[in-house]
């Protein structure tokens, strides 16, 4: 992984990883991506 400067950019790069080096299905990449994305939502809101 690359240095990454927002949350949203690690969670692109974590999804590039979880593809690539992890070989995970395309319906994997999307849940993580999902889920991972309502919590970055949840701790803008609440921080």
């Amino acid at each position: 992984m690359t240095t990454a400067h927002t949350a949203r950019e690690a969670l692109q790069e974590f999804s590039i990883w979880l593809e690539t080096e992890r070989r995970s299905s395309e319906k994997t990449v999307e849940a993580y991506q999902r889920d991972v994305g309502h919590f970055i939502g949840f701790l803008v809101e609440h921080l």
